[in-house]
């Protein structure tokens, strides 16, 4: 029996309002109705479509002329980043910059506490660059530029669109830290946050924006390698452990799959939720004042909330990446009188670096950041 997303009171399928709260019940039912569908998206409705293909052309703008900025800059910056199978190490010697120094990021989570975050590129003092080669990085630099000033509208209707599921991943991280596993309204604000995307998607044009065939990403979930692990952080007001799930590639061409395309590739979140529902629900029945749920449905619970958690974060990687293009966009834009200044006057060492900057800042770090640890 479907139950009220505002109070959590029972409700019969033919109800049109919550007889305890008057909460109207139509579209919950709906959606519940929805979520025992065992081979379907978590959203279907036709916009959902548009917002695929419109994050896709986001991404593959900006990462594209990104890769052509970071491609001039690199013969340029020594870099202290190396390859160690599926992770990156620090090199005392260091050596030539590469995509991989640059863009093979999320490997390096273990060395976070090491506060070695902005030594992986280094810019030698006092760099002479031949004219040429000066040419091509301020055309790339400004391209850099217009790409995140055309996506910048799109951008914001993405993420605002989205905000609903980033809020209910807040939810889900609540639940872990504290490992309540009885608690039922939170884990249900999943029917409420997907009917408050559904209907961002309704009213909002996406249709509008330009598009781009997503086909490469469902493929590149494919044939990368899914790593899921977990990332402890300590802080002042406590501990937390944050899920997260990445892919792997050989191929760094290919960059930024590992970070959008298990978003493309969503399947069974709704049967996911429903068997997540279903457990802490027992868990619910069987607390109590100086009670709690038997150990083994504890552990299970736990495992299937992580489990829809990690779900959420891969829908949650389009909110993410879109909300940070769309700030980044304007921070690119304050730079660029900035560095054609340092480029005129020679100063190409600090030119550089504040180009770098912005390389960095453009290649999906800190969007995947927060997207594992934004709670």
């Amino acid at each position: 029996m479907p139950h009220c997303i505002e109070c959590g009171a029972q409700v019969k399928d033919n109800d049109k309002f919550c007889t305890n709260c008057g909460h109207p019940l139509k579209q919950t039912i709906q959606t519940q109705q929805q979520s025992s569908t065992v081979e379907s998206e978590f959203v279907e409705i036709p916009q959902y479509e548009d917002y695929k293909q419109v994050t896709a052309w986001i991404i593959e703008t900006n990462t594209g002329t990104m890769l052509e900025l970071a491609d001039e800059v690199f013969p340029f910056i020594k870099s202290h980043a190396t390859k160690d199978n599926d992770s990156v190490k620090l090199s005392e010697e260091g050596g030539p910059a590469t995509r991989y120094g640059l863009l093979y990021y999320l490997n390096w989570l273990s060395i976070i506490g090491r506060n070695t975050l902005n030594d992986f590129g280094i810019i030698p003092k006092n760099i002479t660059i031949p004219d040429e080669n000066l040419k091509m990085i301020r055309e790339k630099f400004h391209k850099f530029n217009e790409s995140y000033n055309t996506t910048q509208e799109a951008a914001k209707a993405v993420f605002t669109v989205s905000s609903p599921i980033s809020d209910y991943a807040d939810d889900l991280a609540a639940i872990l830290y504290k490992e309540d596993v009885a608690d039922e309204k939170k884990v249900r604000n999943y029917e409420k946050r997907i009917q408050q995307f559904e209907e961002n998607l309704r009213k909002t044009n996406l249709s509008k924006y330009k598009k781009a065939d997503y086909n490469r990403y469902v493929e590149a979930n494919l044939s990368g390698k899914l790593v899921t692990s977990s990332l402890s952080v300590e802080a002042s007001y406590g501990k937390y452990i944050y899920n997260y799930s990445y892919l792997i590639h050989d191929d760094f061409q290919t960059d930024p799959e590992r970070y959008i395309s298990p978003f493309y590739s969503v399947k069974n979140l709704n049967r996911q939720y429903s068997e997540t529902y279903s457990l802490v629900s027992q868990c619910r029945k069987q607390s109590g004042f100086m009670k709690k749920p038997p150990a083994e449905l504890r552990e299970e619970t736990l495992n299937s909330i992580t489990e829809l958690q990690k779900n959420i974060l891969c829908v949650t990687a389009s909110y993410h990446i879109t909300n940070y293009s769309y700030y980044l966009s304007e921070r690119i834009k304050n730079h660029v009188k900035d560095i054609d200044n340092m480029i005129q006057r020679g100063e190409h060492s600090k030119a550089l670096k504040n180009i770098y900057d912005l390389i960095y800042a453009a290649n999906l770090v800190q969007p995947v950041l927060r997207l594992i640890s934004h709670y």
